[in-house]
């Protein structure tokens, strides 16, 4: 509720109390990330993915926010196939769509089609 350090505490803690929760791992990637540090976001995003409930709200934004860390950490190829697994399962809507669909271009992913909601 508007306090990063007692959110991240929280998170921390639901982690000690089941290591495997996606959620906390999503949660804690966007910190690490919102503090430069793309590796250990790579790590948390990458164990929220191996777990992530496919109807959960957040699961488009684990794989654009992973696509965004990889390319970070240099590696291309996966921040490639995270940018299209985005794109796979994120609504027509999504306001991270146009991105994602440049950054595959650019990562040589081919050209996609921007739709009407992307332009």
């Amino acid at each position: 509720m508007g306090n990063a350090v007692k959110a991240e505490e929280a998170w921390r803690a639901a982690l000690r109390a089941d290591s495997d929760a996606p959620e906390p791992h999503y949660r804690l990637g966007r910190m690490e990330l919102d503090h430069a540090k793309p590796k250990p976001a790579v790590e948390h995003f990458r164990k929220a993915a191996a777990k992530a409930p496919e109807q959960t709200p957040w699961r488009a934004d684990l794989y654009f926010q992973l696509a965004q860390a990889e390319l970070l950490t240099g590696a291309k190829a996966a921040a490639l196939a995270d940018f299209k697994k985005f794109l796979d399962i994120s609504p027509p809507d999504a306001p991270s769509r146009h991105e994602a669909k440049q950054q595959v271009a650019r990562l040589g992913g081919g050209k996609m089609q921007l739709g009407a909601t992307d332009q």
